[in-house]
């Protein structure tokens, strides 16, 4: 627990004296040492200026370097300012410098990962920590960021299948919503048939007593225990138009959308992707990977090479 225990030190630390900014920075490139990276080396950049475009500079609180590249960011918040200020810049360092990995340091520990292979997509919080003392799951995520685990990829195995997971959460939700929609207009209907056969007290009496209702459902997050080197492998999925926003914005609509089932042999099978229950807050990604031929690796059973998806 050396490693967690002491970060959760280091920032509690400091937000009770409510020191400046540059001083935590400081403790935090310090410990950042003690993950394997090196100042020395130009391995832990502080304030980097980085140019994007003709006329817009980023300036990241730390970047995590190696042969010249960035691997990921690290961003500091000031417990008095705002987590969701912080929260897009730090997404928009990701986005501009196509990372992978960010940390956001404020009143909790957060990992977001961005899969950069999707246009149109957001950085995804993957993990979460308050800092409170011997948390075995942020010891074991702060050991996958030091330099001898990172390069292992293990990090990444983890957060393509915590996503995994986000997103199988966010479609089930649609479902229970959908299926307690459903519910509500059968109680309604058995109410309205049972009136018209028996005395309408006695039902009135009957379902003020009938409760129907869904749990809400937890998707039981990703062991950091024990991972291996196994990436997630995806179908893979295009969309036309590609950017993930324009499709969303023209499904909404329309709630329906072509699909190319494209096999290894070169065989195209053209099928039709009904989305009646799409809404605006629905993840695009979630309900197509979530289909029966995305999901436990059918699309191998099945020969595919990929699926598109398109709305003219």
């Amino acid at each position: 627990m050396n490693k967690w225990n002491d970060l959760c030190f280091i920032v509690s630390t400091h937000q009770k004296k409510n020191t400046k900014e540059n001083i935590l920075q400081v403790e935090i490139e310090n410990f950042l040492e003690k993950l394997g990276w090196s100042r020395k080396q130009g391995e832990i950049v502080t304030q980097k200026h980085i140019s994007v475009g003709s006329n817009q500079t980023l300036i990241p609180d730390i970047t995590i370097e190696s042969n010249n590249k960035v691997l990921f960011v690290v961003e500091l918040k000031h417990p008095n300012e705002s987590v969701e200020k912080h929260k897009k810049q730090l997404i928009s360092y990701m986005r501009q410098l196509k990372l992978r990995f960010g940390v956001l340091l404020g009143d909790k520990f957060q990992l977001y990962y961005d899969d950069t292979t999707e246009d149109g997509t957001e950085a995804q919080k993957v993990f979460e920590a308050a800092f409170t003392e011997n948390n075995l799951e942020a010891e074991e995520l702060l050991s996958l960021l030091t330099k001898e685990q990172f390069e292992k990829d293990k990090l990444l195995v983890f957060a393509e299948k915590q996503l995994e997971k986000i997103q199988e959460s966010e479609v089930m939700n649609e479902i229970r919503e959908y299926v307690e929609e459903q519910l509500s207009h059968l109680q309604d209907k058995l109410y309205k048939e049972l009136q018209e056969e028996y005395d309408s007290k006695l039902v009135k009496k009957v379902f003020e007593h009938l409760n129907i209702a869904i749990s809400p459902i937890v998707v039981e997050e990703v062991s950091l225990n024990n991972l291996d080197n196994t990436s997630v492998e995806k179908l893979p999925i295009e969309f036309v138009p590609n950017d993930l926003e324009a499709f969303k914005k023209l499904l909404l609509p329309k709630k329906i959308a072509k699909v190319e089932w494209h096999y290894n042999n070169g065989k195209v099978e053209h099928k039709t992707w009904k989305a009646s229950r799409f809404k605006q807050k629905s993840s695009l990604l979630g309900n197509v990977y979530s289909r029966p031929e995305a999901k436990n690796g059918k699309w191998k059973e099945l020969g595919l090479a990929k699926v598109v998806y398109k709305i003219d």
